[in-house]
């Protein structure tokens, strides 16, 4: 209508040459000219079919424009992902199918899948079911993660050599006061059983004393390596699911790589 109404304005003002003007065959029945006094007036004789016809002008264009933009992109379409990879295929066919003859000239095709299905089944439990049972049991048991080390057994064995280097103490220091001895058990202090095993290894009639020391040596060297383990345990229940997350890694990654290769 207002492209309509443009075309009255200007056939109104401007002057025009006396030939008869040129309508379009799809107006020519809604709009007329007529000429007088040397102007020519366009006359709309049915507006809404004008509207009707215009519109119906502005989408065959639309419809036209989208088809040629289409055109033009088809065009700037990148290749395909085999196009683009073609070494790929031009280098791993050959050396897939080379492979595949490696194994199964042997064995067969059974053996090569009954191999490639514990792999597989390796895979997922290492790299997934345990990850997630081990994640699962650290959120929501109250069992928590099972430790290597024995603590009760620490405990024992702590309480052992304790017991030990007091009574070795009584028997070759009982001049030492009390305190000292106290203090020298509790904390475990095998100095002086070292320095007196340095002495006494060097004649052969205190080889029972050296026997002894040497099980209190031995007894301290238990304890060190439960503590050793409770130290681990400590660090790997703090860095459990950091662990576990890691252990799944590769499992992810294998899942996306099969997702873009067969995608």
């Amino acid at each position: 209508r207002a492209a309509a109404d443009e075309a009255l304005i200007s056939s109104s003002i401007y002057p025009q040459t006396p030939s008869r003007p040129r309508i379009p065959s799809s107006l020519g029945g809604v709009v007329g000219a007529r000429k007088s006094s040397g102007h020519v007036s366009i006359i709309v004789s049915d507006l809404p079919s004008l509207t009707n016809e215009v519109s119906s002008l502005l989408s065959s264009i639309e419809v036209t424009l989208e088809e040629q933009r289409m055109r033009r992109l088809d065009r700037l379409k990148p290749p395909s992902r085999l196009r683009r990879n073609w070494w790929v295929a031009a280098f791993g066919l050959p050396a897939a199918s080379y492979l595949m003859y490696k194994l199964t000239k042997r064995h067969g095709w059974f053996y090569l899948m009954k191999i490639l299905a514990a792999k597989v089944s390796d895979i997922f439990r290492d790299h997934v079911s345990e990850p997630l049972h081990s994640i699962y049991q650290e959120l929501f048991s109250h069992t928590g993660r099972l430790d290597v080390a024995d603590r009760k057994a620490r405990i024992s064995a702590i309480e052992s050599l304790k017991k030990m280097i007091r009574s070795w103490l009584d028997e070759s220091f009982p001049k030492m006061p009390l305190e000292e001895k106290i203090r020298l058990s509790e904390a475990m202090d095998i100095s002086l059983i070292e320095q007196s095993k340095e002495e006494s290894i060097k004649h052969i009639l205190e080889l029972n004393s050296v026997v002894r020391m040497s099980l209190i040596e031995m007894q301290f060297i238990k304890k060190e390596l439960f503590n050793a383990l409770v130290a681990m345990d400590e660090l790997m229940g703090s860095n459990e699911i950091n662990m576990r997350i890691a252990a799944m890694t590769p499992a992810v990654i294998m899942i996306i790589a099969i997702r873009r290769a067969f995608r």
